[in-house]
């Protein structure tokens, strides 16, 4: 496991591997409905699935 020292503190921070992926698809921190459009389409475009 890695580990660094943060700048505003002598604790040491752990670094772990991703547990999960967030998606902001609600356009909160960025526009990217179209973004995910196009992903959703071309991920399951070989399965028949259109969005």
């Amino acid at each position: 496991m890695l580990s660094r020292t943060s700048q505003f503190s002598d604790y040491p921070m752990t670094i772990k591997p991703a547990a999960a992926l967030l998606f902001d698809i609600d356009g909160t921190t960025a526009d990217t409905d179209p973004l995910h459009l196009e992903a959703f389409n071309r991920t399951f475009a070989p399965y028949g699935e259109h969005f």
